[in-house]
């Protein structure tokens, strides 16, 4: 499932954009996504913050919007922007997030973080518990204030109720290549069932194996601070940003899924059918044989075949988006 910013994707902003306190959906784009305007860092009773924060923080739709790529040799006429923004009396933030259906998912965006001190960019798998230890979550986290060859990767939670941190959960990451967050980097989570890898420019920077989440998930991306320990404190008037030109993701989803992602799938087996281009399996041994791969290909997006049999029924097409998949698991390259 791609999803690019790069030719003012409006659609996609809509529901950031102009939506109302409701999540909401649009049905012109398979995002799949909603606005998460009501998170703020309230604590449980609604009066004092969540943590150490000492600011208070509050998402704003206002945050999150398209805006024109004026870089020289740019490689896109725009991005999507998050922003996370100091004001006289609050912080405010942007987030956005997917539906709760992901089990397992190689995620990659194409982003850079520029702006001021203070502020966390992340994009995490979440899937909330009702004690901290239940929480399942897996993390690609920049903060302004470091140094800009340094991201944090985790399987949280990486502390305990006590304030004591699980150092076997998180690892400091080192860019390669000579590269800094404000670059133009593809930054890409592998959540699988055994472990959390994650890779920069295609080269592996960090992988864990302890706690790795192991039920279905949202993917979350976000741009906050809340004046604690972790985001730092942004001196007023200051923002930072991050700036993203595509997500490109692929996943599992549950087998009781539900939501609107099943009628999508629903309509593609449709179009194969209607296309005649399946090629249909005439024995059930030994499962599928198509080894596939989105990365080294010429456009983000696409998919191609590195290997391939006539055991597996599977549609391969340009996009991955229009991939199908009946009766048969598909071994990804990529994992």
């Amino acid at each position: 499932m791609p999803w690019s910013f790069r030719s003012s994707c409006t659609q996609l902003i809509v529901l950031a954009a102009v939506s109302g306190a409701s999540p909401t959906y649009n049905d012109e784009c398979n995002c799949y996504l909603t606005n998460g305007s009501n998170w703020n860092n309230r604590g449980s009773g609604g009066v004092s913050l969540s943590g150490d924060a000492t600011v208070f923080m509050a998402n704003s739709p206002n945050n999150i919007y398209i805006q024109a790529n004026d870089d020289e040799g740019a490689t896109s006429d725009t991005f999507l922007g998050m922003r996370t923004m100091r004001m006289p009396s609050f912080q405010s933030a942007a987030e956005f997030e997917s539906v709760s259906t992901y089990h397992y998912v190689s995620v990659r965006m194409l982003a850079r973080v520029t702006g001021s001190a203070g502020a966390c960019m992340a994009l995490f798998t979440y899937l909330e518990g009702e004690e901290l230890a239940d929480v399942q979550e897996a993390d690609i986290e920049i903060l302004t204030r470091d140094p800009k060859t340094r991201i944090q990767y985790t399987n949280q939670p990486s502390y305990t109720d006590d304030g004591d941190e699980v150092p076997r959960a998180t690892r400091n990451g080192t860019l390669p290549k000579g590269l800094e967050w404000d670059d133009w980097v593809v930054h890409r989570l592998d959540w699988t069932s055994e472990r959390s890898v994650w890779y920069v420019q295609g080269q592996e920077v960090a992988s864990i194996e302890f706690q790795t989440p192991k039920d279905p998930a949202q993917i979350i991306l976000n741009a906050w601070s809340d004046g604690g320990s972790w985001s730092g404190n942004m001196s007023l008037g200051d923002s930072a940003y991050m700036q993203i030109q595509w997500i490109d993701m692929v996943y599992n989803t549950t087998k009781d899924n539900k939501d609107k992602r099943s009628l999508d799938s629903q309509m593609l087996e449709r179009r194969v059918r209607e296309e005649s281009s399946l090629f249909r399996r005439e024995d059930d041994d030994h499962g599928c044989k198509v080894v596939c791969s989105i990365d080294d290909v010429d456009k983000a997006g696409e998919a191609k075949v590195l290997e391939e049999s006539a055991a597996c029924h599977m549609l391969i097409m340009e996009r991955w988006t229009k991939a199908v998949v009946i009766g048969c698991a598909v071994l990804m390259a990529i994992w």
